[in-house]
């Protein structure tokens, strides 16, 4: 592969990488492709089925048992490809209201963050055996606390390796 900037030949390796552009501070990708230019620095990252990493986040925060925090509520309203204003309107709240919950400067209630777990759910087709609405009452309770995931490519999939 060649550089796109200066057309010198990229160097690959494989490491962990930490993907913030999903907006997520603590998730981390073990074993991924960086590809690097020696002469300008210029850095290529080769993510793999990034649909099928974004579903696998998002049904793994939704399993986390403390509510939601800032970043995670924007992943998620992002994942579901809801704008600010009808995330609001879906959840009877102002929009100011979305923006406190995403800047960190409100937590979102434990009801409103049940429901989004479900919006989830939902949105996934998934039946309502696989996320049992007895569990709601084991989730979004205290408060929020971020959840580090370290995941790793299956094939088509992804898995994780530790959540902590």
């Amino acid at each position: 592969m060649k550089c796109m900037n200066c057309g010198a030949t990229l160097r690959s390796t494989r490491e962990n990488y930490r993907d913030r552009e999903m907006g997520l501070s603590n998730v981390v990708l073990n074993n991924i492709e960086i590809r690097r230019c020696p002469d300008c620095g210029e850095e290529e990252v080769v993510i793999p089925a990034v649909r099928r990493l974004h579903k696998a986040v998002a049904l793994f925060l939704i399993e986390k048992p403390t509510r939601l925090n800032a970043e995670e509520i924007r992943f998620l309203r992002t994942y579901l490809n809801w704008a600010s204003a009808e995330f609001a309107a879906n959840f009877g709240v102002e929009v100011a209201t979305v923006s406190r919950w995403e800047h960190g400067k409100l937590n979102m209630s434990p009801q409103a963050d049940r429901l989004l777990r479900l919006a989830i759910v939902h949105s996934e087709g998934q039946s309502p055996e696989s996320y049992p609405i007895a569990k709601l009452r084991t989730v979004a309770n205290g408060a929020p606390q971020p959840l580090t995931l370290k995941l790793r490519q299956k094939k088509e999939s992804w898995e994780l390796v530790k959540a902590s």
